[in-house]
């Protein structure tokens, strides 16, 4: 949720994507969303889709909602 916060802030400074590259942890590596074995989904999948949403939502406004 904080990355989606960083990505947020730069939509308010007129930045149009953001990539995450890494969905599953793999050896050596535990910064995934799923772990290595796929059988653990890490993180609140209905908040950080709500997140998603709202971020997608704002983003795509004229001027993105909550920018100052």
């Amino acid at each position: 949720l904080a990355r989606l916060d960083e990505v947020h802030q730069l939509a308010c400074k007129g930045g149009n994507g953001a990539v995450y590259t890494q969905i599953s942890d793999v050896e050596g590596e535990l910064n995934g969303l799923v772990t290595y074995d796929r059988k653990v989904v890490k993180p609140d999948v209905k908040r950080l889709n709500a997140a998603h949403t709202a971020l997608i939502h704002d983003a795509s406004q004229p001027t993105p909602a909550g920018c100052s």
